[in-house]
């Protein structure tokens, strides 16, 4: 499992343990720009654990890739500027079975919500999509805004992971 802008850890950890109830996970991997106090905490319960401070958008990133994986299952919720999803995708799409996106409807990252249509478009050969993206009327309405938005891309079955 890889999570990229795991922040405060909370869905890293919750992911991990919930993975964990189905089959152990063998390597769970934490990258953010800043500090994770958190995750540091969770590690010393879980050896599995491991958490990088990196920058997705760097090359140190990519070599991480290269080194770690393939992964099962990719949350990209790091960058959420258009051109930065992308990029995390592009780094990401060889080296995952499952990619999650995060915030493909919320209006504050509209680039997210981009992305993940070019990625349906072009990559449709590749991955079958599902989406989860329905909002709660009082939020939108209060708000005046859409949020959050899940976005799941699971590699088709003759596709290969380097």
């Amino acid at each position: 499992y890889l999570e990229i802008g795991v922040r405060h850890g909370g869905t890293f950890a919750i992911t991990v343990e919930y993975l964990n109830r189905f089959h152990p996970v063998k390597k769970a991997l934490g990258v953010d720009i800043r500090p994770c106090p958190g995750l540091a905490e969770y590690k010393k319960t879980n050896p599995c654990v491991r958490f990088e401070v990196l920058d997705s958008q760097t090359p140190g990133f990519q070599q991480l890739v290269e080194a770690e994986g393939p992964f099962d299952l990719v949350l990209i919720d790091g960058d959420h500027s258009e051109e930065g999803c992308r990029r995390d995708f592009e780094n990401l799409k060889h080296h995952a079975r499952i990619l999650v996106f995060h915030d493909i409807v919320s209006s504050p990252v509209p680039g997210v919500g981009k992305v993940w249509e070019e990625v349906k478009e072009r990559e449709k050969n590749n991955f079958d999509f599902f989406e989860y993206t329905d909002q709660y009327d009082e939020v939108v309405h209060r708000r005046n805004e859409t949020l959050l938005g899940i976005g799941v891309a699971v590699r088709k079955s003759s596709g290969s992971l380097h």
